[in-house]
């Protein structure tokens, strides 16, 4: 019961972070193809292509983050960690938990000091958006990251004490 509905709410985290980024990253792909068509075959150059790939690339990169993240699809030391005894991977599986949730925290506040104090005040050049929104990814993916730490600490702490409900 309690594994399910922390998989309800990872779940609609993921799908968010999931078609935002997805639809994103369409458009990033999109935008530069239609660049490399009009700069090698109708020569002449797109002037607003390569700030849409900048505006939105943070973003993906910080939603694809916290999709990864559920996925346990992050760059880890497994084959130190499988080495351990059961207890003491759960263990670990904890303390990494942790650790990323206040990674995530760090990120969070970072990012909004960052949005608020540096974005407000700067303007991109062709579509004159303000910084704050590209910096908000940096919160934003925090907060998404934050929410899947949590949701596998949960879960991690649960299987430690054998909680589990099979």
């Amino acid at each position: 019961m309690f594994s399910r509905k922390l998989d309800v709410v990872a779940d609609f985290f993921y799908r968010i972070a999931y078609w935002a980024s997805a639809t994103m990253l369409v458009i990033i792909f999109l935008t530069t193809l239609l660049q490399v068509f009009c700069r090698y075959v109708l020569e002449h150059s797109l002037s607003w292509s390569e700030e849409t790939s900048l505006i939105f690339f943070p973003w993906v990169v910080f939603l694809g983050a916290s999709m990864v993240l559920k996925e346990r699809g992050h760059v880890a030391i497994m084959f130190v960690v499988a080495l351990f005894p059961v207890r003491l991977r759960n263990i670990a599986r904890v303390f990494i938990d942790v650790m990323v949730a206040f990674f995530a925290c760090y990120l969070v506040v970072f990012g909004w000091k960052l949005s608020v104090f540096v974005g407000a005040e700067q303007l991109t050049t062709f579509w004159n958006v303000p910084y704050f929104y590209l910096y908000l990814s940096v919160c934003a993916g925090g907060a998404f990251l934050l929410i899947q730490a949590m949701l596998l600490l949960a879960r991690d702490t649960a299987n430690f004490f054998g909680w589990d409900e099979k």
